[in-house]
């Protein structure tokens, strides 16, 4: 489910070579105690990742107040000279009001730092952890969507129809085709042909929802990484190599990339940031653990 969320169970047991009628329990299960939740999100560009620095005692309100904004796609509380870090949709006509009034409204906010994304290097959706075998991922079958620009200029225009489509998607990524079409007045084969076309367009993304500790990643850090402007590429290009990141991102601002990493223990954090590939390139780094994941992929957890 976190290279497809909408697979079928079949084609899950298919790929996996084991029985349907496990796959089901289990996955039915899965979804049933919020193990995994699958949701759509629909890109809507212009990024920024804000830090922010509170007062003392006050961190998880103001990440709980960060996941709650409609507009937040992740909110994290981490260790480090900051406490909170968030991912905020902020398009031009909003910017300069969620960042003069908004944000240093924000209950225990004391001082924060903002970075517009200049380009997605990895997002959740394209997280492939060493999970499973290459033959067993082409078995899946797996719509692949275009990467998701930093910003959402000339688009297609969506209609009425698929905008419902799409919050339904948000609300419950595996609503079925069936039930789709009934929501928004069209067949089952209209609304499987909707859905399709509005993902391979990059207009909804379908993201399983799960705590990287149930795959086996106890830990996860988020990287600041600096590097010379001509090394940002080559930097970027072997960072994305590593199976561990889970989200990086070209940044504006004192740091090039951002780049979160989901790995087995705190052994592998000294490993990945002493003898990657990638760190050849860096002219500084810094690291902070992610204590807890209030919001991931647009969706409220804690």
């Amino acid at each position: 489910m976190q290279i497809d969320g909408r697979a079928s169970w079949r084609a899950i047991a298919l790929a996996l070579d084991a029985p349907e009628r496990t796959v089901t329990r289990r996955g039915t299960a899965l979804l049933s105690d919020g193990t995994v939740r699958v949701s759509g999100l629909a890109p809507r560009g212009d990024s920024l990742v804000v830090r922010v620095r509170c007062t003392p005692g006050s961190s998880r309100l103001t990440a709980r107040a960060l996941a709650a904004r409609e507009d937040t796609t992740f909110a994290y509380l981490v260790t480090g000279s900051t406490d909170c870090v968030a991912e905020v949709i902020a398009p031009p006509d909003t910017r300069a009001q969620f960042l003069l009034e908004a944000l240093p409204t924000i209950p225990g906010v004391v001082s924060m730092t903002t970075a517009p994304v200049l380009r997605y290097l990895r997002t959740v959706h394209e997280w492939r952890p060493n999970l499973l075998t290459e033959a067993e991922q082409d078995r899946l079958g797996a719509i692949t969507p275009p990467p998701i620009p930093p910003r959402q200029l000339d688009r297609p225009t969506t209609t009425p129809r698929d905008r419902a489509i799409i919050k339904a998607l948000h609300d419950n990524g595996r609503c079925t085709y069936e039930e789709l079409g009934r929501l928004v007045g069209v067949s089952e084969p209209t609304a499987r042909r909707r859905v399709e076309a509005l993902r391979r367009d990059g207009q909804v993304y379908i993201r399983s929802v799960v705590d990287a500790r149930a795959l086996g990643y106890s830990t996860s850090v988020m990287l600041w990484i600096r590097t010379p402007p001509a090394q940002v590429d080559a930097t970027a290009a072997a960072l994305v190599e590593s199976p561990y990141v889970r989200y990086a991102a070209a940044l504006m601002g004192n740091d090039q990339i951002v780049a979160e990493l989901a790995l087995p223990s705190l052994q592998g954090v000294y490993d990945v940031i002493t003898s990657a590939p990638w760190s050849e390139f860096a002219t500084a780094l810094d690291t902070c653990l992610v204590i807890q994941a209030v919001k991931t992929s647009g969706v409220v957890v804690a």
